[in-house]
């Protein structure tokens, strides 16, 4: 579901942005808000790679049969709640920038 919300925070981010909607292009890049924005996107998206292939390392363990070493769970778990932080931290980024607010 990650995948998902994902994309669609970048396709409608996208539309926002860069589609002549809203506030246009020139306001969204002369903001230090909306680099804020993108930088906590890029930052969910590259802590889920860790999580993301290990769950499907395991996924097809599972359907081999064999074991699965889970002595990393506890690390996922750790940085999916970190990804919720960032995740609502963004939000909050997000609600800032679409309402004029500049830092």
């Amino acid at each position: 579901l990650w995948g998902v919300a994902a994309a669609l925070w970048l396709i409608t981010g996208l539309a926002r942005a860069f589609g002549g909607l809203e506030k246009g292009t020139a306001y969204y890049l002369a903001t230090p808000m909306f680099r804020a924005k993108i930088g906590l996107f890029v930052l969910i998206v590259a802590l889920e790679i860790a999580p993301m292939l290990g769950l499907i390392r395991w996924r097809r363990q599972l359907g081999r049969g064999q074991s699965v070493d889970t002595s990393k769970a506890r690390t996922y778990a750790s940085i999916s709640a970190l990804q919720a932080v960032l995740v609502a931290s963004m939000v909050g980024v997000a609600a800032a920038l679409a309402r004029g607010l500049r830092p």
